[in-house]
Formats: structure tokens, sequence, C-alpha cells
């Protein structure tokens, strides 16, 4: 059977395949374009495969996201004087105030740090330290 150009692209642009694909599969079902559509979604290339395959590569970037901020957010910036806490913020917080306050927070730094005051970045431990110590400490019992 004579396979045409417009058969080739309405294969094309049904499916997520390229002219070399749409041409075989249309050689291969005798030019009947319903059965070259199958053979091609059965072979996975459909255009609904690839918009599930871009939506779930979207979700494991945004939980990713999600993930880092989580962490960040667990992150202390914390100011003390004489041992005393003054204020302790999220290091997300930090991170947004310097984007629009720079030279205000650096100038604050200097001058906090002139007065006598400390500052400290406090990171939370993680489960698999706890549970080292408490496996070193019961070996020291």
């Amino acid at each position: 059977m004579h396979i045409t150009i417009e058969q080739v692209e309405r294969i094309k642009n049904r499916m997520a395949v390229t002219y070399k694909e749409a041409k075989e599969a249309l050689e291969r079902t005798d030019g009947n374009e319903l059965e070259a559509m199958i053979l091609l979604e059965g072979s996975g290339h459909s255009k609904q495969g690839a918009k599930s395959t871009a939506k779930a590569g979207f979700e494991k970037f945004s939980q990713g996201a999600v993930d880092v901020f989580k962490q960040l957010h667990a992150i202390n910036f914390c100011m003390t004087k004489e041992g005393k806490l003054i204020i302790g913020l999220p290091l997300t917080v930090i991170l947004a105030l310097s984007l629009f306050m720079m030279p205000i927070l650096m100038i604050g730094l200097v001058v906090g740090w002139a007065t006598g005051y400390q500052f400290e970045v406090k990171v939370p431990s993680r489960k698999e330290n706890v549970v080292v110590e408490e496996v070193q400490n019961h070996d020291n019992k």
C-alpha cells in the first residue's frame, strides 16, 4: 500500500513519535492509521505517556524542593548575649530577608558583633547521629 505524507503527519501529530516511527508503524499496518496508533501506543509512544512522564518529573522536582526547604527551615540563626538567646530565626527567613535587606543585615551583624553579641547557626542533629550516640553510650555502660 502507498503511504502518504499526510498519513504520516497525522500519526506524528497524534502520537509522540518521529516521522520515521510513524512511517514504519503505517507500513507494518498496511496504511491503517488506527492500527498504527494502537501499535505505537503499545510500544509506549503516546502523548499521554509523555505528559505523565513530565508530570512525574515535576512532582519529583517539587518534592525535592519541599525537602530542601524543610531542611533549611530547621536550621536556626541565633543571636545571643551572655548566654541568653536574644533572637532565633530559621535560615529560610534569613535568606528571604537578605534578598531585600542585605546592607541592613550586614550593618546589624557588624554592630552586634562589636557590642558583644554572639552569632551562631544551630543545625538539628540527625536521627542517625542520635542512634550512633545511643549505641556508643550503651557500649560504655
